[in-house]
């Protein structure tokens, strides 16, 4: 009976322990919509970081419970990473710089990471819709074996069926870019290219290629990036909307010294900083419905403003639940930290509430 008693007591003790680690553990959770939650971003060649803004917590980002992070771990040694709701796809420099970039998709909600191009170099993934796309670069040989030259491809990966298609049918000499999209076409962006002839649409088969300019379009207006240097030398950046039904300009941000939107996916508003009768640390909000300006926060006395700017990194938006990432840095950092840390100052753009992540 006592024997009988003990086993009871031993498999309620066990199952209690079971259902307190499937209650804390990280394994089952779903790390997808991360417009609500999560925050995804990596420093170049660094690794890929997840910011919790509900639990403020910073974590690598990695669906193995076992890796240690080291040079075979999936999400380290990052050259750039590009963040959907449901999947990221990223580039690893895994053979040296002459050795190429491998691409990959790294499924949110499953935790799986898949395999998609092997190339020498690659541009800008934008995620449309159901799928990605993309160029990358191949070379191609003589007869004699001997290499001829670097040409371009343009790919599409649909993220669900993992299916990798190539759609020009000719080899393109220089890289292009998806800049904007609409409900049927993809305007694309020659980065080689600087005459008028520089921007063109096609189809989302990369067919149809017609003449296009590369002015963004938010709202009920078209939007002007511009730059100019100021009498220090300083590069300052300019932006400015058309209303496309009346043609009334106005000026959005003047004399910036960084800017960005709060939410690439859905645009309310321009968080920027500046130097002009200013020191650079103070962030303002302005919101595109009416213009109106706010300051949005201070950077904290201990911290810096990393690069003095507020850029997102390419391919992220650091944005989540209403907060936006801003890289920052301690004062005594170190010159690796300086360069390259993933601390992150977070601000609510509606309440103003901030805190500090780093991982």
């Amino acid at each position: 009976m006592k024997k009988k008693i003990l086993f009871i007591i031993l498999l309620s003790f066990i199952m209690s322990i079971l259902c307190s680690c499937n209650q804390s553990s990280d394994l089952d959770m779903n790390f997808a919509n991360p417009e609500e939650r999560f925050i995804y971003s990596y420093r170049n060649y660094g690794t890929l970081i997840r910011y919790d803004i509900i639990d403020k917590k910073a974590t690598i980002a990695c669906p193995d419970p076992l890796c240690e992070h080291g040079k075979d771990c999936p999400v380290t040694n990052i050259f750039t990473a590009y963040v959907s709701k449901d999947y990221i796809m990223y580039g690893k420099l895994e053979n040296g710089l002459l050795g190429g970039y491998t691409i990959y998709c790294y499924d949110l909600t499953n935790g799986v990471v898949s395999k998609v191009l092997e190339c020498p170099r690659y541009q800008d993934i934008v995620f449309i819709k159901d799928a990605a796309y993309f160029s990358a670069s191949r070379v191609e040989y003589n007869e004699d074996g001997s290499p001829d030259g670097e040409v371009w491809d343009v790919y599409r990966y649909t993220m669900a069926s993992q299916d990798l298609a190539k759609l020009n049918a000719e080899s393109l000499v220089s890289e292009v870019l998806v800049d904007h999209y609409s409900e049927d076409q993809i305007v694309w962006w020659d980065i080689h290219e600087f005459s008028g002839s520089s921007y063109f649409s096609t189809d989302y088969d990369f067919q149809n290629l017609t003449p296009a300019n590369g002015d963004s379009i938010i709202g009920d207006y078209t939007y002007h990036f511009a730059y100019h240097y100021g009498e220090d030398g300083s590069l300052k950046h300019d932006i400015t909307r058309t209303e496309m039904s009346t043609g009334t300009i106005e000026n959005v941000v003047t004399g910036g010294a960084s800017y960005r939107l709060d939410n690439i996916d859905n645009p309310k508003g321009v968080v920027y900083n500046t130097y002009e009768n200013d020191d650079g640390r103070t962030i303002y909000y302005k919101s595109l419905s009416d213009l109106n300006e706010k300051v949005l926060c201070r950077i904290p006395d201990e911290y810096a403003l990393s690069g003095d700017e507020v850029y997102p990194n390419a391919g992220t938006t650091l944005y989540a639940g209403g907060y936006i990432g801003i890289y920052v840095y301690p004062k005594d950092a170190d010159h690796s930290e300086y360069h390259s840390g993933d601390t992150m100052l977070f601000v609510h753009i509606a309440t103003g509430d901030m805190f500090v992540l780093t991982p």
